[in-house]
């Protein structure tokens, strides 16, 4: 189901060409007919969803909104992960399981992992060579009770190519 958007014209102001066409189904962009960088930035109020402004070819700022879109990934003992599919990826894990590295990912791209223990619970998750962990926030632990949630946040740094874990929460 395609996201929808609205916008007040009044936050963006008057130079907006037209409100909202639609890019697919989890990003709109608004185009300005005003050439300063920054002109959406400052007249959009933050809101749902990720927004960046940028200049077009024609040299007008456009601004994307893309929302946080979730994609359903199949479990088995190493479970593939399409980044270009969205930025929540959701499972239940039926026994112990290895994290594939994510194909075709964005520059910047964040990912988080809502990772939901099955029937027995106690499974345990291994990850690909591009997951990298830090002192702070070491490889994780799953919770072990059947049917909590787990959330794992990952940031995909172009220039390393490794997806960098910044965030976590368990047992929900």
């Amino acid at each position: 189901m395609p996201q929808r958007y609205t916008v007040n014209k009044s936050h963006v102001g008057p130079n907006v060409q037209t409100p909202f066409s639609s890019l697919h189904d989890d990003k709109v962009k608004v185009t300005s007919a005003d050439t300063t960088t920054g002109y959406l930035n400052s007249k959009i109020t933050p809101g749902v969803g990720i927004y960046t402004a940028v200049l077009n070819p024609a040299g007008n700022e456009e601004l994307e909104v893309a929302s946080m879109k979730q994609f359903t990934l199949v479990d088995g003992a190493n479970i593939a992960v399409d980044a270009s599919l969205g930025n929540v990826a959701t499972v239940t894990i039926a026994g112990n399981r290895a994290l594939a590295n994510p194909t075709n990912p964005t520059a910047w791209q964040l990912l988080m992992f809502v990772i939901t223990q099955g029937v027995g619970g106690s499974h345990t998750l291994s990850y690909g060579a591009d997951y990298i962990f830090g002192t702070t926030l070491p490889t994780p632990v799953l919770s072990t009770t059947a049917g909590k949630k787990d959330y794992l946040g990952f940031l995909y740094n172009p220039v390393s190519t490794k997806w960098h874990y910044l965030a976590e929460a368990f047992g929900l």
